[in-house]
């Protein structure tokens, strides 16, 4: 018993050993694995898990062998390189270049708005796809043309030639360090900018301005003072092209704004043929103009028009004293608003003449206070009785003084307004009689007397006028507040294309007389339909009626 007891505690002893032994093994390991999951600690070796350093890699020796050529393997087949794109191929240039010519072809369908193949200053200066700098060059390019064609439009736009105003040369000029010595003139192509031509002003006007003669308070502030529009031209009303659809337009206003405001309107068209049927026209016309009809011009007198010159240009003959010289029918304008102040108009009454193919338009809905009041009050009360247009066209690039000509004020002879008092008669009696002076821009150009026939007529002589201090006191501006598609030129209530296209004209007075026709006005009310509405049928015969209502007078 005692044997076998001690047999039983000696092996629970060893099972306890044992089990200490086995503790012991496991608490080992799991505090090695914890260390190897656990980040390097402070009392760490650094070098503990550095590995060893790795030999140098043996640079591989290569051995050629020339194996005979039976054995030699075929080469691979050639490829191509691989293409290199900064150098595009010949299509792609090609292409790039048909792409650049293209966008140039786009700007100048976008700048042409008349779409006639060619861009005038008015369309270029108001293009907003040009830059200063290629609006600059194109008007340039005016300077000896009247227009730029569609094949000249990118040339000159990539020219690398400088383009600078006359005011910039001068900065220029007083900008750079004055030379030691005079350097020779440098040979090459002449700058089309050049300086103005001196100028004077009309031997007949005063030295000094005319006093202002300002209308009294109550006509100036009046809004039922009468308005004469009127149209000079020595064709038939009823003729062919835009004169019938231009004559309905005007005297559509004049019947519909004495009714919707307290304004007066009357529509005149004054025909020149009695004045233009002499037989001792020049022959040829100055620069090829295509016009075999003169008219009646001022009287030759030098007591009352110093420094008249009595003959006609290209040596055509000699006018005696106190007789009529002949000129273009152009200038018989001046001849009408001459006869409108002298014949019809009243103290304070506003004439306005307008070109035969400019006409009011009663779609804007504006009266002719509205449109031009705010615009040029001096005009209204009497203080600048005269008020025309800055042309900005082809004209610029000829007469004025950033392109070396002798003006710098380029005028438009196609609206002109007036209000009627003694300043405005001596100024049109002092411009009708400047056709017997010889002009700055004729002298200019070697010229004698030839803006008699010569284009652009009597707006050369309105230029002049314009740009005489004594003159311009007595004159003021419309401005252009918007332009149309079909018609460019409308100002406010006016609209005026100065290209003679019947089809625009035709089309823009028809949608203009059938959008505003007031069937409720006695005038209008037969020619309209069960809509109260204009009937389009109806449209030739209410045409018709407006242009029997018209004032024709021989002049």
């Amino acid at each position: 018993m005692a044997a076998n007891g001690m047999s039983t505690g000696t092996s629970h002893v060893k099972n306890m050993f044992s089990m200490l032994i086995f503790s012991a093994l496991m608490g080992t390991c799991v505090l090695l694995i914890y260390n190897s999951m656990r980040p390097n600690c402070p009392n760490q070796r650094k070098d503990a898990n550095i590995m060893p350093a790795r030999a140098p890699r043996q640079k591989e020796q290569w051995t050629i062998v020339n194996l005979p050529k039976s054995q030699n393997p075929e080469p691979p087949a050639a490829t191509e390189p691989a293409p290199d794109h900064t150098t595009p191929p010949a299509d792609k240039k090609r292409k790039d270049a048909d792409d650049h010519k293209k966008g140039y072809a786009k700007m100048f369908d976008k700048i042409d708005q008349n779409k006639d193949g060619y861009l005038t200053i008015d369309e270029i200066e108001d293009s907003s796809f040009l830059t200063s700098d290629g609006r600059n060059r194109l008007i340039s390019h005016l300077n000896t043309q009247t227009h730029v064609a569609r094949g000249e439009f990118q040339p000159i736009l990539e020219s690398p030639e400088p383009i600078l105003t006359p005011s910039e040369s001068k900065k220029l000029e007083l900008s750079e360090p004055k030379k030691k010595a005079a350097e020779p003139k440098k040979k090459g192509k002449k700058k089309r900018i050049r300086p103005p031509y001196p100028t004077y002003p009309p031997p007949h006007s005063p030295k000094v301005p005319p006093p202002p003669t300002p209308l009294s308070s109550e006509i100036s502030a009046s809004r039922s003072r009468s308005h004469y529009v009127f149209t000079v031209d020595n064709r038939d009303v009823r003729g062919k092209g835009y004169r019938p659809f231009v004559a309905a337009a005007n005297q559509l206003w004049a019947t519909m704004m004495p009714v919707l405001s307290t304004e007066k309107h009357f529509y005149y068209y004054l025909r020149s043929n009695v004045s233009c049927s002499r037989t001792d026209c020049p022959s040829p016309f100055p620069r090829d103009q295509q016009n075999n009809l003169c008219c009646e011009g001022p009287v030759y007198d030098t007591k009352e028009t110093p420094g008249a010159v009595g003959g006609a240009p290209l040596g055509s003959g000699r006018v005696e004293e106190g007789k009529r010289i002949p000129v273009h029918p152009s200038w018989m304008d001046l001849k009408g608003i001459l006869y409108m102040l002298d014949e019809v108009m009243s103290e304070g009454d506003i004439g306005i003449y307008l070109d035969s193919d400019a006409h009011f338009d009663t779609n804007k809905n504006q009266t002719f206070w509205d449109a031009f009041n705010w615009m040029m009050p001096e005009f209204f009360n009497g203080t600048k009785p005269v008020a025309i247009v800055r042309d900005r066209s082809a004209w610029t690039g000829i007469c004025h003084t950033d392109f070396g000509g002798p003006y710098s004020i380029d005028a438009n002879s196609g609206i002109i307004m007036f209000v009627k008092n003694k300043n405005a008669r001596d100024y049109f009696g002092r411009l009708w009689r400047s056709a017997l002076v010889v002009s700055p821009q004729e002298e200019r150009m070697k010229w004698n007397l030839n803006y008699q026939f010569g284009w652009p007529h009597e707006q050369e002589r309105l230029s002049w006028f314009a740009s005489t201090p004594s003159e311009n006191a007595s004159m003021t501006y419309i401005q252009r507040m918007g332009w149309q598609r079909e018609l460019p030129w409308c100002f406010q209530a006016i609209c005026h294309r100065n290209f003679d296209k019947m089809p625009y004209i035709g089309e823009y007075v028809k949608n203009s007389i059938m959008n505003s026709s007031q069937c409720w006005i006695p005038e209008i009310a037969p020619y309209c339909g069960s809509d109260s509405k204009l009937d389009p049928n109806k449209y030739e015969d209410f045409v018709d009626s407006l242009i029997d209502a018209v004032k024709i007078v021989p002049m």
